[in-house]
């Protein structure tokens, strides 16, 4: 870099100059300028004062004035002050820095220039070799003035006698096909030789008198186009990041589009028009947090009324008509992990309107609030919108659900897993519930046509798991051996437990309808405030608890892949153990809906029920959770019940008439195995007309609701 004297300071230094003064020892500050003044509509006294020292043309270029930038480095204790007279280059700077804070590249990060400037900072200008610097100004030949986006077939037509191409070394500096400026030499055989040294306002060619040194720099440049072409990733179009880092909004730019149809990125900032039907755009996006998104666009104009918008992304449509607004919504799309493309596309112009897209500046995508708070941001789309519409219907009523209702009744039991699909719920008011308990504990597989046709007619599947005890092989109320600390020691336990989250895992992730993976609700270690199961109260700490928790969602997430489940934590009566259930709660990046199971006689469940819903409602609005019912019904069976509306007033009325209880989006009552053990009634039965007006009720949701797909659109 040149060292050229300046002659006022503005404001940006100004800025920069207290920063300088307030830096702490630890920080290593650098200042950089843009590559040169714009030349617009600035007078030639204010052109004067912005180019006073001389430099050819503007920013933009490939005269000194599009090149040349200062660069100040200060590292208070560190560096002392010298002036560097050296050349050093924009991408010199990354790997200089992870050079000073001791940082390696990641390991499938690309290659990049690994020229660290280091020793210059400490005052050591000789050792390094001269630098050079290729600089590359293009467009398609056959459309000037065009950028992005460059197809592969349009790539490997460029040639490089047809580029403008400049190689900048501490002495030379040789440009291929400049444009011509005022004041700027004259070409010689297409190209500009400036002799640094002598001649930095560049005023003369020098190719005539150093032929050689113009065939040598030229076969340089040759040769780094050449590497360039054919790198597959060059001149690819940018993907965009929506959701990195638990970014709620996220931003693509309208002039980096990776196909166009109609309109063209004329200006490099500027995608300009799209004003006929049929006009499209495309671009890349890379998704980190899954969730429904609210699209939106801003344009440089607000003359769109009467312009249809299309959105597409994989099998989701977005359609919108436009407004005479240059920042509008067009509407909600849903997003799952990965790399996707999407489409704007004209889809109508009303006759009598002029409507028109002059300059599309960027399209937004913000978070919808009742997609915050998922705890795997690389869930499925399926699994995210589930995780909202939850939020969504909980707000609005109640889903009812009935632990193995398709697989066995009072008086029957389907040994075939039929998806015919039969339920005590359905004899009694002609639907299924809403929410289909099952538990793996019965095996890992066995229920895996029930949950896919669910699925198919629009239901919810939940899972619990009686697990057993991996040190003795007995049930799940076996409590010897002291189960959770030997699977988190790693001895024989954990390989137990893990060989039964990879059956898991493998089903899960093989549970699918048409290539799409069936979401469900995981509950494992209910119950855990009580001292029934082997990881429940007194069995383990609250740590070994948590810990445990832990690593089994992390196995089935990170170890094996599965992203189609929400996790479900419920302790058994919180209230009552509020401070254990805090204790033992795993944490916001593991849970997706906070619960609780009760049962009790019919006085004692009242107040379970009412404390026990607002106690989940208020936590799981604080964490951005849904809140719900996991288990709830009268002791050994709602027969057991005095109350013949035990449906009415002995349940519904008392959460959705409480206003901090009545936001809880499900309730799952268990296993109908006899006529003396139910938990649904049949007809004749006591509460059976309670529980048809509870159907009847507006605000409860069933299987015909399509309750998977409420608000999905």
């Amino acid at each position: 870099m040149k060292h050229v004297k300046v002659d006022f300071i503005s404001a940006a230094a100004v800025a920069f100059l207290m920063l300088l003064a307030c830096t702490a020892q630890n920080t290593a500050v650098l200042f950089m300028s843009d590559n040169g003044p714009m030349q617009l509509t600035t007078t030639d006294t204010d052109w004067d004062l912005r180019n006073n020292h001389g430099f050819l043309r503007n920013k933009a270029r490939l005269w000194q004035n599009g090149l040349n930038s200062p660069l100040y480095v200060r590292w208070a204790g560190q560096y002392q002050t010298v002036n560097i007279d050296r050349l050093v280059r924009v991408t010199d700077i990354f790997p200089t820095l992870l050079g000073i804070a001791g940082i390696s590249l990641p390991q499938n990060n690309l290659l990049v220039d690994k020229r660290r400037i280091k020793l210059y900072l400490e005052g050591d200008t000789d050792t390094l070799d001269e630098n050079s610097v290729v600089f590359l100004h293009t467009f398609p030949i056959w459309a000037e003035g065009r950028f992005s986006p460059v197809q592969q077939k349009e790539k490997a037509a460029f040639e490089f006698d047809d580029q403008r191409i400049t190689l900048m070394n501490e002495s030379y500096k040789l440009l291929h096909n400049p444009f011509n400026v005022d004041g700027s030499p004259a070409i010689y055989q297409g190209t500009v030789l400036i002799d640094l040294d002598t001649d930095l306002l560049e005023n003369t060619n020098a190719a005539i008198d150093n032929q050689a040194v113009v065939h040598f720099t030229k076969q340089h440049k040759k040769k780094w186009f050449d590497k360039i072409q054919s790198e597959s990733h060059s001149f690819a179009p940018p993907v965009y990041h929506i959701g990195w880092n638990g970014k709620g909004s996220s931003e693509v730019k309208g002039y980096g589009p990776s196909r166009t149809s109609g309109c063209e990125n004329t200006n490099s900032h500027q995608l300009e028009p799209l004003d006929k039907v049929g006009d499209c755009v495309e671009y890349k996006i890379h998704v980190h947090r899954s969730g429904l998104y609210k699209l939106s666009i801003s344009t440089s104009n607000s003359n769109l009324a009467g312009m249809v918008l299309k959105v597409t992304c994989g099998k989701d449509v977005v359609e919108a008509e436009l407004i005479n607004a240059c920042h509008q919504l067009l509407g909600l799309i849903p997003l799952g992990p990965g790399e996707h493309s999407f489409s704007l596309e004209v889809k109508d112009i009303k006759a009598g309107t002029s409507a028109e897209i002059r300059n599309l500046k960027a399209i937004q995508f913000d978070l919808d609030d009742d997609s915050k708070g998922l705890s795997d941001p690389l869930a499925t789309k399926e699994t995210a919108m589930l995780f909202r519409n939850l939020k969504k219907i909980g707000r609005k009523g109640i889903i009812f659900g009935h632990h193995l209702a398709v697989f066995e009744g009072q008086n029957w039991r389907d040994t075939n897993i039929s998806t015919y699909l039969r339920s005590d719920c359905f004899v009694s008011i002609g639907d299924h519930p809403g929410l289909f308990g099952f538990d793996f504990i019965r095996g890992i597989t066995i229920f895996k046509n029930y949950s896919e046709e669910i699925f198919r007619r629009g239901g919810i599947s939940t899972y619990s798991w009686h697990a057993k005890n991996p040190v003795t092989g007995g049930t799940s109320y076996d409590k010897r051996g002291n189960a959770v600390a030997s699977i988190l020691a790693g001895d024989e336990a954990k390989q137990t437990w893990l060989n039964q989250l990879d059956q898991m895992a493998d089903y899960l992730n093989t549970l699918s309808v048409q290539g799409t993976k069936v979401p469900i609700i995981f509950r494992p270690f209910h119950e855990n405030t009580g001292s029934w199961f082997w990881w429940g109260k007194g069995n383990c700490t609250s740590q070994e608890f948590t810990e445990l928790w832990r690593l089994t969602i992390d196995y089935l997430r990170i170890e094996k892949g599965v992203h189609n489940m929400l996790i479900a934590y419920s302790p058994s009566k919180p209230v009552g153990n509020c401070e254990l259930t805090y204790e033992m709660y795993p944490g916001d990046n593991y849970v997706d809906i906070i619960g609780f199971d009760a049962y009790h006689k019919d006085d004692e469940l009242k107040s379970l029920i009412v404390d026990g819903a607002r106690f989940v409602c208020e936590w799981a609005q604080e964490s951005n959770k849904v809140p719900a019912i996991t288990e709830l019904g009268v002791r050994s069976g709602i027969h057991n019940s005095n109350n013949p509306d035990w449906f009415g007033s002995g349940f519904l009325d008392l959460i959705r008439n409480d206003e901090k209880a009545k936001n809880v989006a499900y309730v799952l009552k268990w296993r109908n195995s006899s006529p003396d053990s139910y938990w649904v009634p049949l007809p004749g039965q006591p509460t059976y007309n309670s529980f048809v007006n509870f159907y009847n009720d507006p605000t409860t949701y069933f299987l015909n609701d399509n309750i998977y797909y409420y608000q999905h659109k």
